[in-house]
């Protein structure tokens, strides 16, 4: 579903289905999956194909243009993770978690952090002539809701898309 939110903040954005963000999970819904990649580029692509292959895996059908702004959104958020946080000791990993609720599907990003301990925003309007700087408010534009918390040793970023 794509979505026009008009969002102040990033921490938290309810979201548009009756379920609360942050609801534990319920016997409708599938076991979320897993994954833990590296920190290098090359990782978001294996992740981008592990979020496709679950979703066509799920118990019920997910529409093309369902399929279609998960992976956008996954994509955005893990490329984030990759290129903003760094690992603090060998062998770190960022962890990708995709749960398929009845309602929605929820993807999840969870990364050491900013070494500078700032967290994903939204930037207002990226120049044109920028390459970079658009991917949270894509997110945002195609998530029924999202958001990302934290502390100072871990920072997750997350999404659901309504299907």
């Amino acid at each position: 579903m794509r979505n026009q939110l008009q969002s102040t903040t990033t921490t938290d954005v309810a979201p548009r289905t009756a379920r609360k963000a942050d609801s534990p999970p319920n016997s409708a819904e599938t076991r979320p999956g897993i994954l833990r990649i590296t920190h290098e580029p090359a990782e978001v692509a294996r992740a981008r194909a592990w979020i496709k292959a679950r979703i066509a895996a799920a118990a019920r059908p997910i529409d093309a243009e369902t399929a279609d702004d998960i992976l956008i959104c996954a994509g955005e958020t893990i490329t984030n993770a990759v290129v903003h946080s760094r690992p603090r000791v060998p062998g770190d990993t960022i962890t990708v978690t995709m749960t398929v609720h009845p309602e929605t599907v929820r993807v999840e990003v969870t990364d050491t952090g900013d070494p500078r301990g700032r967290g994903p925003h939204v930037r207002d309007i990226a120049p044109e002539l920028e390459s970079s700087g658009r991917g949270l408010r894509i997110v945002q534009e195609l998530s029924a809701a999202w958001g990302h918390n934290g502390d100072g040793d871990s920072r997750t970023t997350w999404f659901e898309v309504g299907c």
